[in-house]
Order: structure tokens, then sequence, then C-alpha cells
């Protein structure tokens, strides 16, 4: 039998135990059943109460023994099981890449497992804790009803939680990306040590691009430019998929200098779009004494070329203005006026074009400053001014390109003016190219209704029908509306963008329509949840808009009829909804249309109100009158056929006591019973007719009895045999007799 201590020595056994084995083991903590018995020096990475060796994953607070699974790929209890319980679902409503059953708030696209958590009073990273880390403050230093917290650049008024994003380089809606979405079209090309950078003679080079467009794909042409001899083609016509990362590779390669990579991607369109960017790096270390090829030997093997990458630059070569030392005297530009800028066409300037044709332009900044600030306006021969570029910022010393479309009819000028700083001193360059334009086609070319904005109008594509001043915006790349931005849709002017161009409206048409609106009972999914009319109850329900709800509405499909309307006296409703309709209401009792006789429409809503009764009573009317008739034509051809009537007026048989009638009537047949003479009927006349009948039926019988007598006589006396003139006689005598008998069809 176990004494009282019992438990207390074998919990002292084990103790000793352990710590005999983990001395054995080198001090080592002992794990029994997945828990350490360590001395508690283990340390707790993720600070979720449980040792790295009591958990199995301890960089992750949400994993550690007991924990709640959750569907997000781990093991979270530690038992060996991913995901247990957990549904498969796709559904992804805010596009956080997080489906329903995983996101702990799925309208949200800042909210998701493992998110950034922000100062927004939202649980971001579905920790269960709201804000956690957040500190407390009030500035809103750029004034956008976000304070320095919450707001990922408190100094922009355009950059904020929420906020629209715009392709402006910048992460305006705060979400970690910048300038996402399907409104902003541009090319990037970089190498692995950044542009401008240095390699030496045969170093391979790590060239990356990509395209930034809502299109489907595009065309990528990718030229290495050398310091001499012709260019290397790196990437020809390469179809790729948008918004990716694309890498190729050359090698740097003598002579020394700059080695200018250009790339140009080419959208789909009408016209097509055209997207370019460059960068640069320099080659070094070149073992040739005159790299460049200009006929003068580099300074480092005792030449007097201090630039022996680039042919322009050697001793007593022309100075020029290109921020560069051209004569090796140790002077930049000397003598030359170098902040100036330049614009050309194609064509030159002072060519002819044809109306709307496609005109490339070109232009640069000659400056030692490293940036400018232009301005492009292109003035039309009608019309309003048109600003091609308005405060860009572009690098000097380096061209740049645009199209522009020739607009009818005259001379177009194109004047451009640069602002920029040199030595802390602002300078504005300006200059102007004209060209002439010919041949001018239709106001309405697209028939769309809407004149060419290069004839007045305000359509800013005239081949194309579906873009005009007004258009609906559609996601086609094409600024439809001629508002200037190109896909950015939100056509009932209800702030949410449409889901077709990567916004979350999933009805563009209707203002009342988006996630979060209020829903209403209209037959919509108002708040774009995927249910249409959820939480509605009588009390919300106003088909008709009257004002009152379903539930006390009498007929809430007419606007006219609620409890508060006034009854109409003639349209067969119940306005007022008390239950009298028109002239029985009181309030129609002064009503001039309830005063009035009855009139045809009366008399005709009578007739429809008891038709059937009326009916009833018009097909008995006609039966009878039917049979009246049938009657009087039967008792016609009786008269005929019995012969005249007697002397004496039927008028007084008719008129004579039921009861005469009925003793004559017994008398009749006891004269037919007792056989008397049926002569004595014939002075009644019509008035005895109907024992007609009688009579023939007395007259059978009578003939039958004599009939069934003398079959009687006949079996009771045995017949003797009698001669045949005898037999006859016999029965011509019987004859006789019966003649006597049935002598009376002479009376009728």
């Amino acid at each position: 039998m176990m004494t009282r201590n019992a438990p207390l020595r074998t919990v002292i056994i084990l103790f000793f135990i352990v710590a005999l084995v983990s001395a054995v083991n080198g001090g080592n903590p002992v794990r029994l059943e997945g828990y350490s018995l360590a001395d508690g020096s283990d340390a707790d990475s993720d600070g979720d109460g449980f040792s790295a060796a009591n958990e199995c994953d301890d960089t992750d607070p949400q994993v550690y023994p007991g924990a709640e699974e959750v569907c997000d790929g781990k093991d979270n209890d530690c038992d060996g099981q991913i995901d247990e319980g957990c549904y498969t679902c796709s559904i992804d409503r805010d596009g956080d890449s997080f489906p329903e059953c995983n996101d702990c708030n799925d309208n949200d696209r800042s909210i998701y497992p493992r998110a950034m958590e922000l100062c927004d009073g939202k649980d971001n990273d579905c920790d269960g804790l709201v804000d956690e880390g957040c500190c407390v403050c009030y500035n809103d230093n750029d004034r956008d009803t976000y304070s320095d917290c919450n707001d990922c650049d408190d100094t922009d008024p355009t950059v904020y939680p929420g906020a629209v994003e715009v392709c402006d380089g910048k992460d305006n809606d705060c979400d970690g990306v910048i300038d996402e979405g399907s409104w902003c079209d541009y090319v990037e090309v970089w190498v692995d040590r950044t542009c401008n950078g240095f390699y030496t003679q045969g170093e391979p080079v790590e060239v990356f691009y990509r395209v930034r467009t809502s299109a489907k794909s595009c065309t990528v042409t990718l030229m290495s430019y050398p310091t001499q001899g012709a260019p290397t083609t790196l990437v020809k016509d390469g179809v790729i998929a948008p918004n990716e990362v694309y890498q190729t590779r050359t090698h740097a390669t003598c002579p020394a200098g700059l080695v200018l990579l250009v790339i140009t991607a080419a959208l789909p369109g009408n016209p097509p779009t055209t997207l370019y960017d460059d960068c640069a790096f320099h080659v070094m270390s070149c073992t040739l004494r005159d790299a460049d090829g200009d006929g003068y030997d580099s300074l480092l093997v005792g030449g007097d070329d201090c630039d022996d990458t680039d042919p322009g630059i050697h001793s007593g070569a022309q100075e020029i203005c290109d921020g560069k030392d051209n004569d090796c005297n140790g002077l930049v530009d000397e003598g030359t006026d170098c902040d100036y800028v330049e614009i050309w066409v194609e064509k030159k300037c002072g060519s002819t074009y044809n109306d709307r044709e496609p005109v490339q332009v070109y232009f640069v900044v000659h400056s030692f400053a490293p940036t400018a600030i232009v301005t492009i306006t292109d003035y039309a021969p009608r019309g309003r001014p048109y600003v091609l570029a308005a405060s860009k910022e572009v690098a000097c010393n380096k061209v740049y390109r645009l199209t522009v479309v020739a607009k009818c009819a005259g001379l177009e000028r194109l004047a451009i003016t640069a602002v920029l700083k040199v030595e802390g001193v602002t300078i504005t360059a300006v200059n102007d190219c004209g060209f002439y334009v010919v041949n001018c086609m239709k106001p309405d070319s697209d028939g769309d209704g809407h004149d060419s904005d290069l004839a007045g109008g305000d359509d800013c594509d005239d081949a194309d029908p579906t873009v005009y001043g007004g258009a609906p915006e559609l996601c086609d790349q094409k600024d439809n509306d001629c508002d200037g931005l190109v896909d950015f849709p939100d056509n009932d002017r209800d702030g949410v963008v449409s889901s077709q161009c990567g916004g979350t409206d999933c009805d563009d048409t209707d203002p009342k329509v988006y996630p979060g609106a209020e829903e209403i009972y209209d037959g919509k999914d108002n708040d774009c949840d995927g249910e249409i009319d959820e939480g509605i109850g009588a009390d919300k329900i106003d088909a008709d808009g009257d004002g009152y709800p379903l539930a006390t509405d009498c007929n809430d499909g007419r606007s006219d009829v609620n409890p508060g309307a006034r009854e109409t006296c003639e349209d067969g409703w119940d306005n007022n909804c008390n239950g009298l309709i028109d002239c029985d209401d009181p309030q129609c009792e002064q009503s001039e249309s309830c005063k009035r006789g009855i009139g045809i429409t009366d008399l005709i809503d009578m007739f429809m109100q008891y038709r059937i009764l009326v009916l009833g009573v018009i097909c008995g009317v006609l039966i009878a009158l039917g049979g009246f008739f049938y009657y009087r034509r039967k008792k016609t051809s009786i008269r005929e056929e019995v012969g005249p009537p007697p002397e004496k007026p039927l008028t007084e048989e008719k008129v004579r006591p039921f009861w005469k009638f009925r003793k004559e009537k017994e008398e009749g047949e006891k004269e037919i019973k007792e056989e008397f003479p049926f002569e004595e009927k014939e002075e009644k006349g019509l008035l005895q007719f109907w024992k007609k009948e009688k009579v023939e039926e007395a007259e059978k019988e009578v003939k039958e009895e004599k009939v069934e007598k003398g079959k009687e006589e006949l079996t009771e006396e045995k017949p003797k045999k009698k001669s045949f003139w005898k037999f006859r006689k016999s029965g011509e005598e019987e004859e006789e007799r019966e003649e006597e008998t049935l002598g009376l069809e002479d009376v009728i």
C-alpha cells in the first residue's frame, strides 16, 4: 500500500534522474514530450513566452504550443499539422494577395497577416492588437488630415493613407508601392553599380530594365553606344511583360570612356506610344596609348590628351560649351555662352507638315547646371495653346524627344522655356521653332459628333470615335474624355476607381454603388460586397420613393399612395391608405365628381360589377320566351290536326273549377271500362282530346282480354274437328263480332 509521502519521493527521484542524465549529456537540457527541463536560461527570440527549445519556431510569435491555428501555411500550435481545420478559398476582395479565409479584414488592402502595423486605428498585421508600438501624436504638418505618425510623408499633402496614386515617383497612398496602377507609363534601365559608375576593361556589366505600364505587353529595344565604333544591340524588339524586371549582360570594352545604354519601349495603341530612357557607365584602365583614336596620346603615357576617352578632347581642340575642358588648358567652356536651350523638329524648323501628321520634336538644355525646369507650349494656328510639358525637370546637355500632331492650318509654333541655376544664379533660357501645316482634314473625321480640337472642337483624337470631350472613360489606354488622364475612370464621380481599371468600384455608372456605400433597397450591390439588398427590412424599403417605407405604406409601388397623401377622387386608388376609395372617402364629399347623378360611365361600372347577375336574368327571360312560343306553336298544330274547335267557346271550359274537370275525367274513364259507345265523346270537342289515348288503350285491353279468354276456352275444351267451310264461317262470324266491338275507331 502506497504511503502518503510516496508522490513526493517519486518527484524527488525523477529530479535526480533528470539531473544525472543532464550531467552525462554535457549540461544540455533534457526534452520530455516536446518540453525542456532547462534551468531557464533558454532565449525567447519572438517573445511569445516559449523558449526556442519549447516551441517549433522561435522566430514567429504566432507559433508556439497551444496557439490558435490560422490559415497561413504554418504549424501554429506545434502539433505537426499545418492549417488543420482550414478550408480552401480563393476570394480576395481587397487584392492584398490574402484570401478571405486568411485575412482578418478582406475589405481593406492595408490589413493582412504580417503586414506592417500603421498608426491608423486598425489591426494591420492581424495579430489582435491595434496600433501596437505607435506613438501619440497630433502634428499634421502638411494639413492632409493625417498626423505625422500615421502619414508616411507628413511634408507632402498629396501623400497619406488611402490617397489616389498618381504617376509622380511617390507612394501617394502609403501602401509601400510607388506609382502602382494603370495610369503611369515609363521605362527604366540601370546597371549593377549605378549609372555613371566605373568599370575596368573586360569587366562584365549587368544591365537591368523594366517597363512600367498597364498595357498587357510591350516591345523593347536596348542599344549600347561605345566610346568609339558602331553601337551594339543588346535586345532587339523583345516582347516582354510589363512591370517585370529583366536582365541582360554586356562588357566594358576599350577605348576608355563613356558607354551609353539606350532603351526604347513601344506600347500598343492608336497611335502607338514610344518610351525611352538611358544609363551610362565609364570604362577605365585601358592599355592603349591613344584609346580614343584622336591622334593624341593619353597623359598617362606621357601624351597631351587630358581625356583619352573622348576624341573631342585633346591639346589644341576647339572649346565648345559642353562642360568639358576640350583644349586641355585647365579651363572649362571658356569664351562660350553655355546656358541656352535648343528646340527643333525632324524636318527642321520652317518645314511643311500635313494636317494631323505626327511631328517628332527634340530639345536640349546646354548648361553647367545638372538639371533644368522646362516648359514647352504648342501654339496652334487656331484655338487655344496646348502645354506639352509643364515645369518638367530634365537633365542638362541631354537630348529629349516628344511627339506632337500637326494642327491645321497655317504656322504652328513650339516655344520652350528653361529655368536653371548656375552658381546660385537663376537663368531663364528661351527658344522656339515653327513649321507650316497644310492639307486640312474634316473637322469631325471620326463621325462622333465632336469636332477635332485642331479645328476648335473638344475632340482630342478625331481618328477614334470613342475619344471626345465628355466621353465615358474606358480602360483602353486612351484619354477617352479628353481630360488629360489616361485610364483613370471614375465615370460616376463617386471618388472610387472602376474595378475594370484596377479600382474597387463594382459599378462605375452609379454614384450610389462603391465599397462602403450604404445598402439601400434598389436591387443593386451598393457596398460591393457581393450581396444585393442585404439587411434591408420592411422599415427601410421605399420602392416608390414617397418617404414612407413598406412597413407603413399600403402601396409601395405608387408614389401618390401613402398615409400622408390626399385622396384623389377619380383615380380608383385609396390614396391616403384609410381603406376608403374615391367618393367613399370623406375627403371627397365636396368633390364635383362625387355629386353628379348616374351617368353612362356609372352604368357601365355597375354592369361590370354585377355582370353575372344581369346576364343570368337575361338568359332566364330568353328561356321563358322560348318556352312560351314553343307551347303556342304545338297547341296550334294540335288544333289543326283535331279539326275545328267546338261551337262552345273554349274560354268557358277553361274557367271551370278544377274539381268539375276532374269529375268529368273520372266519369269518362268509367264509361270506357263499361264499353259505352264512343260517339257521345264527339260533342266534347277539343276538351276531351286527352281521352284519345285512353280510348285506344281501353280498346287494346278489351281485345287482349277476348283473345286470352278464347285461348282459355280452347285449352279447357278440346276442339272438335271441323270441316274447312265451317271453320271459315266461324272465322267470319268472329271477325264480324270484332268489328262490332272495335267499330269505335270512326269516332276519332
